[in-house]
């Protein structure tokens, strides 16, 4: 039997005893290992859980804000109790340092509230039945405090209030003395529809320290000739930390002129700018036909400049302020209702005009809020908008089927419109391109809304968990598209009126270039005319073959004329010329 041989290393190495240290591991270095693979996956995702809820970290309903019974002392009443003299308005706006521009608004805001001090303390209500005041533009006021604290005042309450009874309700203590050093849950909700400068100072006089930065920015976007649209976020580092959400929508809406904004700055600057718009109703200035129902827009239409503006504030989810202030000088409905009809709502609470729902609804977080509040006053405005445009196309419609034969008979009227329909066009074109250009970068590059409509801003991140407020977020992206289809129907019709403008124009050319013909033919033949009177009258002045003693002095008058008239002849004959190589 054959027997295979082994080689001599390979039976020295099976000799060799293993060693016991090879291939094996210490198992106080693989439990390191572990437990830095797990620290590295916890500080990952605490990274991302904070990136993502930022803002429940800083201003979360975990969020605990100390000596909260500070904030029942306003602002003004804080600086005076340093005993220096100061004047409210002055000491309230304007910032540290100063700037040109914070002092064009201080101006502003002084002339606006000029005689305000005077009716906070002296204002009389009207008495019903034999009002004083049917005429005068009341502002209308609304305020509702959600409170956890059971003993919270509840005075002057989801009302419709006066300047007086606004001013009185602001005046009261939020929070009680002996709620302790932390903050009982207490958002404050404030509606003040077309307010005037008693509103404007009975709000600066009752703002507690920590809502002063807010209440600049809405007071300075409010209260500008000239609005612009501004959508912003910010965290200042003012009398501690505290968050801000301002919202500044300026629109255009068509209203009366009975019912036109009668605010002012000064005796000669109103507050918003307005325009006629009756030239709309062409039809009607044309012919005196009865008038449809189809009336592109009221006889005494106005178009009105207006602004909404909203502010949130607060030092955390629990301790927060949203004030707004809207103009509403167009709508058959008002927003806020009247006493009566608060009587008449059910158990589920008082509507919020901020946001058209019932207070007594699920409380919302600030970010969820003012989204929805900026969804509902876009819905307004995509209306308001939409409204104009359908309203100056019609009126353009008309006028581009008028007959040549009713252009002429009201060629004042024509020309009236041919003047201001552009001039209203670009405004309205203005203001709708500028609010949607502002609403996109407010969501692209704020919120930073993603392909999914997801926010994904440092500060919205913790939105994505509120599925309210995702609904209300999807709702501002879809009206802000609106708002571009508006815009792009409004640059079309602008095209088409350059295009009907500029066939205006040249059949007016051409219309001309016939009247200027049949002026040259006229002109032409009375030259003719002249010149054959004129031999007509020298032949008839003609001396007999008897009178020689005349022949002289009539050769000399021949001879003259024809002096005269070759030159004259000449010049017209060349000027014909020139004329007819000009045009043609």
């Amino acid at each position: 039997m054959a027997t295979t041989e082994i080689p001599m290393n390979a039976l020295l190495e099976k000799a060799q005893p293993a060693n016991p240290r090879k291939n094996r591991n210490l198992p106080i270095i693989g439990y390191f290992g572990r437990v830095k693979t797990a620290l590295e996956v916890v500080a990952a995702t605490t990274t991302q859980w904070v990136d993502r809820y930022e803002w429940e970290r800083r201003f979360g309903h975990r969020v605990r804000v100390k000596a909260i019974t500070q904030d029942n002392i306003p602002f003004v009443q804080v600086l005076r109790n340093t005993g220096e003299e100061i004047e409210d308005i002055v000491a309230f706006m304007i910032p540290y340092p100063s700037s040109p521009r914070w002092e064009d608004r201080l101006t502003q805001i002084q002339e606006f509230c000029e005689g305000a001090d005077f009716i906070l303390q002296n204002f009389l209500p009207d008495v019903p039945g034999s009002s004083r005041l049917k005429d005068a533009q009341e502002p209308r006021a609304w305020i509702s405090d959600c409170t956890l604290d059971p003993e919270a005042n509840s005075h002057l309450r989801d009302c419709l209030l006066t300047n007086s009874q606004l001013y009185i309700a602001l005046k009261e203590k939020r929070f009680r003395m002996g709620v302790g050093f932390e903050t009982v849950s207490n958002t404050r909700r404030i509606c003040i529809i077309n307010p005037n400068g008693a509103s404007i100072l009975a709000l600066l006089r009752t703002a507690p320290a920590s809502q002063v930065y807010g209440f600049r920015i809405l007071f300075a976007n409010y209260l500008n000739p000239n609005p612009v649209p501004e959508l912003v976020v910010i965290d200042p580092d003012w009398w501690g930390s505290c968050f801000i959400i301002a919202c500044t929508l300026p629109f255009l809406a068509i209203g009366t002129q009975d019912r036109s904004d009668t605010r002012i700055f000064s005796s000669d600057n109103n507050l918003r700018a307005r325009y006629d718009i009756g030239f709309l109703n062409l039809k009607y200035r044309i012919s005196s036909r009865v008038r449809h129902e189809s009336s592109c827009v009221p006889d005494n239409a106005v178009l009105h400049v207006a602004v909404y503006s909203l502010m949130i504030t607060g030092r955390s989810e629990q301790y927060s302020t949203a004030v707004c202030l809207d103009d509403d000088f167009f709508d058959d409905e008002p927003r806020l209702a009247n006493a009566d009809e608060v009587e008449q709502v059910d158990l589920d609470g008082i509507p919020d005009p901020i946001i058209f729902q019932f207070v007594g609804s699920k409380v919302q977080s600030s970010r969820a809020y003012a989204l929805l509040a900026l969804a509902k006053q876009l819905e307004r405005i995509v209306e308001y908008h939409g409204n104009i445009q359908e309203c100056m196309k019609r009126s353009f419609e008309f006028y581009t089927s008028i007959p040549d034969a009713h252009a002429i008979k009201a060629r004042k009227a024509v020309e009236d419109w041919r003047k201001n329909f552009p001039v209203n066009l670009n405004k309205l074109i203005q203001f709708n391109s500028k609010l949607a250009e502002k609403v996109s970068h407010f969501l692209a590059d704020d919120i930073r809304v993603g392909s999914d409509d997801i926010p994904y801003g440092e500060l919205w991140r913790g939105l994505q968990a509120e599925p309210e407020a995702l609904k209300s977020l999807r709702a501002v992206k879809g009206f802000c598209s609106k708002l571009r289809d508006i815009g792009t129907g409004l640059e079309h019709l602008k095209d088409a009126f350059d295009v009907v403008r500029r066939e205006s124009k040249n059949l007016y050319a051409v219309e001309q270039q016939s009247r200027d013909k049949i002026i040259e033919q006229i002109t032409v033949a009375a030259f003719v005319l002249a010149i054959m009177n004129l031999i007509a009258q020298v032949y008839a002045g003609k001396p007999g073959n008897d009178d020689k003693t005349d022949w002289p002095g009539y050769i000399t008058m021949v001879a003259i004329y024809t002096v005269i008239c070759i030159p004259g002849i000449l010049w017209f004959v060349c000027q014909y010329r020139s004329r007819k190589n000009k045009a043609g």
